[in-house]
């Protein structure tokens, strides 16, 4: 017998189980536009761009002139404190890359 208890919804897809309502409603998913809001509400955006295949793995594109002057880690600790308390429950795992304007328009030329 198959323990389900500790496999998120796209592995059990993966592995060929169903991912029953109940299993949804137990292990809320996040949708893209939640966080978006979520990070939105906290930070001033220039661009944000957030993305998931799978609706626990996400990766997010945050541009933000509140960035300037600050490390990476400060700037993830920044999104992070966005989403509060999601990270680790709804959202699994966040991949961010954190710019300032200047940064992103350097990266895009």
């Amino acid at each position: 017998m198959i323990s389900c208890g500790s496999l998120l919804p796209v592995e059990l897809r993966r592995i060929g189980l169903p991912v029953s309502g109940s299993f949804q409603q137990r292990f809320s998913i996040m949708r893209i536009e939640q966080i978006d809001a979520l990070i939105r509400d906290r930070i001033d955006i220039a661009e944000l761009d957030v993305r998931s295949d799978d609706g626990v793995h996400f990766s997010a594109l945050v541009v933000s002139p509140q960035f300037e002057g600050l490390r990476q880690l400060q700037r993830h600790q920044l999104v992070y404190s966005a989403l509060g308390e999601r990270m680790g429950g709804e959202i699994h795992a966040l991949s961010i890359r954190a710019l300032t304007p200047a940064e992103h328009q350097g990266a895009e030329a």
